[in-house]
């Protein structure tokens, strides 16, 4: 097992590895975010899961829009969520076009539903995971605030890389999207090697009174 840093645009990141070559590696936004992103998309064989809670009808996001529809036209199963209140902006023409060229696409919780009791939950995910093996998992929206643009800087925002079995993830993108569609389906939360590090699903949830990730940071917090 090695620890290795490298400079990136004057910025240090470090990574996690072992023998295989499994690591976790911090990503900032900006072009380092979105270009891993395009690389992910461009890489997938089988299914990409994309769930994000801003995804922009702007250069950024035609973008990306871009890569899932070639992806969808290279026969592989590509997965959008949006939650529904902050995509109520987007044209029809934008997610007709998604639909249109293959892509499998979801709104969570609309306002106007046989859900909409759920009035003000929302869906925050920022994961983008293709077949189960390589995430990118954070903060980062699909936007040109969060790229950057010649005239203005990329909003800070981070998120991380994992390129290890990610199936875990792709399992609970698929749980969320069917949930998304009405059915009912409970899971326990699990720890899965990432190499020789632990990872595992948090949830804050107002609707399930979960604050898993309240707790953890207010623990991390209390033990530094």
């Amino acid at each position: 097992m090695t620890y290795k840093s490298t400079e990136d645009n004057a910025q240090k990141v470090f990574q996690y590895m072992d023998h295989n070559e499994e690591y976790i590696e911090l990503v900032h936004s900006g072009d380092d975010y979105f270009h891993r992103l395009e690389k992910i998309i461009e890489k997938a064989q089988n299914e990409i899961h994309l769930q994000t809670y801003i995804f922009e009808n702007d250069g950024t996001g035609n973008r990306k829009a871009t890569c899932l529809k070639e992806a969808a036209q290279r026969k592989m199963k590509v997965y959008v969520l949006l939650d529904a209140y902050v995509s109520a902006a987007l044209p029809d023409s934008f997610s007709q076009d998604l639909v249109y060229h293959g892509i499998s696409l979801w709104f969570f919780s609309p306002l106007f539903s046989k859900n909409n009791f759920y009035l003000g939950r929302r869906m925050h995910h920022k994961i983008v995971v293709a077949d189960g093996k390589t995430a990118l998992v954070g903060g980062i929206n699909i936007a040109d605030k969060y790229h950057g643009t010649p005239a203005s800087e990329a909003w800070l925002d981070y998120a991380v890389q994992l390129d290890c079995p990610a199936a875990m993830i792709c399992k609970y993108c698929r749980e969320i999207i069917f949930l998304t569609k009405g059915a009912q389906k409970k899971t326990k939360p699990v720890l899965h090697s990432a190499g020789r590090a632990l990872m595992g699903i948090l949830q804050n949830d107002w609707l399930k009174n979960k604050t898993e990730v309240c707790d953890a940071y207010t623990n991390a917090i209390l033990c530094t």
